[in-house]
């Protein structure tokens, strides 16, 4: 649920820092001037990350067993060139039933949906999908579900997004009074990283916040 909702924003962090981060120390001297200069050179011929963003709700901020949730998935091309082929994968609640999607969506293994789509320049490209959530453990928090846009055959996502509702077993315990007093008021927050960092941090924002909203520069 986006409406009436604050913004709030996390600190932007360069993708490239993020991936040298990941990546093991390497001596300069070992390597040597020619394979440094061939570093150098791959770093200079990397594309920049396309100014998009994309967001994910179901409408709601509380959910319980057997609750029908139904997610919007919202990609929006910010830049002057159409994205094409974009894969955009959605991960639902562990304990939801087999979705369903619309838009052309495709179910795969782990109950992940799978959509693959044009979206011309300075456009908006949405994509929806029903569940119903099975039973919850009673100290489970959150219902999570994130969504991840991917660019032609990238492994890594360029941006992802995530919506958690708040479950009564987890929200009743002292930790999900804490979570609950954390989040209030936190709508939709900005994530302007991309490649492996943005599944990394996604994975952190995931049990984070309410709502998570991912955009690039």
């Amino acid at each position: 649920m986006t409406s009436g909702l604050r913004l709030s924003r996390i600190a932007l962090v360069p993708a490239a820092v993020c991936l040298a981060l990941l990546q093991p120390v390497t001596s300069a001297v070992a390597d040597g001037p020619e394979k440094e200069a061939g570093k150098e050179a791959d770093k200079k011929a990397a594309p920049a990350a396309p100014p998009m963003s994309i967001e994910i709700s179901d409408g709601v901020d509380k959910a319980a067993d057997g609750d029908k949730l139904a997610y919007r998935i919202i990609v929006h091309n910010q830049g002057g060139e159409p994205l094409t082929n974009l894969r955009v994968e959605q991960r639902v609640p562990e304990t939801a039933g087999r979705p369903e999607a619309s838009e052309g969506g495709q179910v795969g293994k782990g109950g992940i949906i799978t959509w693959t789509a044009d979206v011309k320049a300075r456009t908006k490209a949405e994509f929806t999908s029903r569940i119903e959530l099975g039973k919850t453990d009673k100290k489970a928090l959150r219902a999570a579900s994130t969504a991840c846009a991917f660019l032609d055959d990238a492994k890594a996502p360029t941006v992802c997004a995530s919506d958690l509702d708040t479950l009564p077993g987890g929200a009743a315990g002292p930790e999900g009074a804490a979570a609950e007093k954390k989040a209030d008021g936190v709508g939709t927050t900005g994530l302007a990283i991309g490649g492996a960092a943005a599944a990394g941090v996604a994975a952190v924002a995931f049990v984070a916040v309410r709502r998570r909203r991912a955009t690039t520069n």
